[in-house]
């Protein structure tokens, strides 16, 4: 059967159904959707009976029996000419489409827009605007399969451009907005601003605005110079190339009333303005997971106390989205800085927004009259989501090839609609999410770059919790990088996230983040050739992949032949930067259970390369680990069922337990694991885990083989792997104490496991395939297809080949 991936992407290279072409390429009925029972045979985890049977000591010598592997059907053929997609639009229209209507920067709305180019009377040719082009299309095509070919330029989109139900295209024939190949239209979902003079004989310039309505009333901290994004007026000033410095530092918050309302500052350290109460606080609290964004009350200069004011948060009117208290209580040296503060706008490429006289002041790091200053208005630039009361979903729309540019929330934002794919596109320069796909079905971002974001790259959602229906949404053959300008990494904001049931998440290259690579959560998803690198470059406790359910039900979701490594992780113990620091690998978190992480590779975690915290029935089988720094190479840990953090999650995790066999059996059905949680205390049971044939190397001293804590050692399987320690003693500590393998081996587990070198070829240059002759191969492990893990050519790609853009990796934190 060909694999769901495979299946996936034919419909959206096709963006339609049937059995018509489109662009000279037959496609696939994609009209109806895949067969939901279908869908979890390929993505879910097996049930344990399908799992080999590691009871029993094996003879090394007898590989394992490879039919026991779980079946997620073969990695798709990505040379294969059913995969290969249509070719971008020529110069001619596709005659196949009913209409094509062109949009030009030279072109006008009472124009017909059938021309490209103005007839040499200047009576016909292009039209204007977007949005006279959906009108025209709609006018002129209500069956749908409109094109609209976008020419080259820049093109403003203070208010976000729609797309409903009446924009759709018809089964075999896509609507699409797409660019004339070989042009770059870029599409600004904000305004320029104008008229900036001198203020004070320089070097600030300042743009009343109190003329324009647009901006009465409003915030906004954002603001964009020929592209980039521009700093608001912060104190201490930022250092671009040091992740230690540009903050303060908590000093206590002794006899403060509430630890997350306010703090006392280190001395020296606070200035006198004008305006406290305008400022706002953006800081890492407590534990350092994420940043937050506090209204400032007032600062009391004498005691050097810094309150925040618990009534101002964020609302649809304010685009400074802004949190009422602190996440954590606050602790000391817990780092933070102030902005939007008019008296620290003291160096270039900051600025500052009067909202109540409505004045723009800017300090333009280059020639101000040689660019374009921007403040993005639209949020998002393109949303594509049923009307009110709609008929039928939008469906069958592709946007290609096309540069968005500037919002104040999200990029794109497709919701509740099918076969909608977002492809070869660029998008950069917005307030949250690159590209937000929510509900629907077979729906997704395909081959497009992503960065410079407030928050997250991209988030894919969908399919129905409660029948397990799957969404076949998807994220894949992306590029995603230096995201989460603002917003420093909630669990949400990973830089590219999945939720829902059935989604796909695939072929991927990502880097830089302040927080996670990847975040998942839900049922049945398939996460698999992802490239993720130098992530969690600002916070702790994560991981390169991170996965955090706190729900019993949420399982089937399956993990492999992804590539992670240099994890990250920043911690600042007395003020001083560590990097890497308390940072994981591939981190099943808080009570995550039944998922599969097979065949991937992971490298230079900072702690353990796989970690699997307090959950139940989870396969780690067939991976690659290499060199752990800290703690532990793989590492399996619990709270104690009887301890207040685990006792705080588990009436509500029962409750959805108790939630879903009161719905049916179905659950039971589809996760038979599930019928041995039979009081929410053993459910808080680490047990069922099997750590089996993976192949784990490291060389850092004082770093154990494992670090157990709380493992239901009568239902954990681990056996089966290969270790190398370059020849010296392998420990494991148990529940904090050291003790030889041959304790370990004692105990029941890797009895038929074996140590040895591995034989890598290249390990130097990331190269972990083994030579010829590696102990590894008579153990059954299986070679992993790494030529397949990240962006493909094959596929569609805004850009080929991917030119990395340097970060982290070339100027490491410090």
């Amino acid at each position: 059967m060909r694999p769901l991936l495979a299946l996936l992407l034919l419909a959206a290279l096709a963006g339609c159904g049937g059995s018509s072409s489109v662009d000279g390429a037959a496609v696939p009925d994609a009209a109806t959707p895949p067969d939901a029972a279908a869908i979890p045979d390929l993505v879910a985890a097996p049930d344990e009976a399908d799992w080999p049977d590691r009871s029993a000591p094996t003879d090394a010598s007898v590989p394992l029996d490879s039919s026991a592997i779980p079946d997620f059907g073969e990695a798709p053929d990505l040379a294969s000419p059913d995969l290969i997609p249509p070719p971008d639009l020529t110069t001619a229209p596709d005659l196949a489409q009913p209409l094509t209507l062109y949009v030009s920067t030279v072109g006008n709305d009472a124009w017909s827009g059938r021309l490209p180019d103005p007839n040499p009377g200047m009576t016909d040719g292009p039209l204007a605007t977007l949005a006279e082009a959906r009108d025209a299309a709609r006018r002129l095509a209500p069956g749908g399969g409109a094109q609209v070919i976008l020419r080259g330029g820049t093109y403003y989109l203070p208010q976000t451009f729609v797309l409903n139900s009446p924009d759709s295209g018809a089964p075999g024939l896509p609507a699409r907005y797409a660019a004339m190949p070989g042009e770059t239209p870029i599409l600004v979902g904000g305004r320029p601003i104008a008229g900036f003079a001198l203020y004070d004989n320089g070097p600030l310039y300042k743009a009343d605005l109190s003329g324009d309505p647009a901006f009465k009333n409003t915030h906004f901290d954002q603001l964009y110079f020929n592209g980039q994004r521009m700093t608001l007026a912060r104190y201490p000033n930022a250092d671009p190339n040091a992740y230690s410095k540009g903050f303060l530092f908590v000093a206590d918050v002794n006899g403060l009333p509430d630890p997350q309302l306010g703090f006392h500052a280190q001395p020296g350290t606070l200035h006198a303005w004008a305006h406290p109460e305008l400022a706002v606080v953006s800081m890492f609290p407590g534990p350092v997971y994420w940043n937050n964004r506090l209204a400032v009350k007032g600062i009391d200069l004498v005691s050097g106390t810094v309150s925040f004011d618990p009534n101002v948060a964020y609302d649809s009117t304010r685009a400074m989205q802004l949190a009422a208290r602190a996440s954590y209580p606050l602790v000391p040296w817990n780092r933070y800085f102030f902005e939007n503060v008019f008296e620290e706008l003291d160096q270039p490429g900051e600025w500052y927004w009067d909202a109540a006289a409505q004045a723009l002041y800017f300090w333009p790091p280059s020639d101000l009259q040689k660019g374009t200053v921007v403040v993005p208005t639209a949020r998002p630039v393109i949303q594509i989501a049923p009307e009110p009361n709609a008929p039928h979903p939008p469906s069958d729309i592709i946007l290609d090839g096309l540069v968005i540019d500037g919002a104040t929330g999200d990029g794109i934002d497709v919701s509740g609609a099918s076969n909608v794919v977002v492809r070869a596109c660029t998008v950069r320069n917005v307030g949250i999410t690159g590209i937000a796909v929510n509900g629907g079905a077979r729906s997704g971002a395909l081959g497009d770059d992503v960065y410079a974001t407030g928050a997250g790259g991209i988030a894919i959602s969908g399919g129905d919790p409660k029948t397990l229906t799957p969404a076949a949404n998807f994220a894949t053959n992306n590029y995603v990088h230096h995201t989460g300008a603002l917003n420093k990494g909630l669990s949400g904001y990973g830089t590219v996230s999945v939720a829902g049931v059935g989604n796909i998440v695939s072929h991927n290259l990502i880097h830089d983040h302040p927080r996670i690579g990847i975040t998942a959560g839900g049922n049945d998803h398939l996460v698999e050739y992802n490239r993720v690198r130098h992530v969690n470059l600002e916070t702790q406790d994560s991981g390169c992949i991170y996965i955090d359910t706190r729900d019993w039900t949420q399982r089937g979701d399956t993990f492999r032949y992804n590539f992670a490594s240099d994890c990250g992780g920043v911690g600042f113990p007395q003020g001083q930067l560590v990097y890497p620091y308390y940072t994981f690998g591939i981190y099943l978190d808080d009570f995550t259970s039944g998922a599969v992480v097979y065949g991937n590779l992971v490298a230079r975690t900072y702690r353990a390369g796989l970690y699997v915290h307090s959950g139940r029935d989870n396969l780690l089988y067939n991976n690659v680990v290499v060199d752990p720094l800290g703690s532990e190479a793989i590492l399996f840990g619990a709270w104690p069922p009887q301890s207040m953090a685990a006792m705080q999650f588990f009436p509500a995790m029962w409750a959805i337990l108790q939630q879903r066999r009161a719905d049916g059996p179905l659950y039971e059905q589809r996760y038979p694991n599930l019928a041995s949680i039979t009081s929410a205390q053993v459910g808080g049971t680490m047990s069922g885990n099997r750590a089996e044939s993976n192949l784990v190397a490291w060389s850092a001293d004082g770093v154990p083989l494992y670090r157990t804590s709380g493992l239901d050692e009568a239902t954990t399987a681990i056996d089966g792997n290969l270790y190398f320690f370059g020849g010296k003693p392998i420990t494991v500590s148990e529940e904090g104490a050291l003790e030889p393998f041959a304790d370990w081996q004692q105990r029941g587990f890797d009895q038929s496991s074996v140590i040895a070198d591995p034989l890598f070829l290249d390990a130097a240059h990331d190269d972990y395939r083994l030579a010829p002759g590696s102990p590894a191969v008579a153990l059954g492990f299986m070679e992993i297809p790494v030529s397949q893990i990240g962006p493909q050519g094959d596929l569609p790609r805004a850009s080929w080949p991917i030119l990395e853009v340097p970060g982290a990796r070339e100027n490491p934190p410090r």
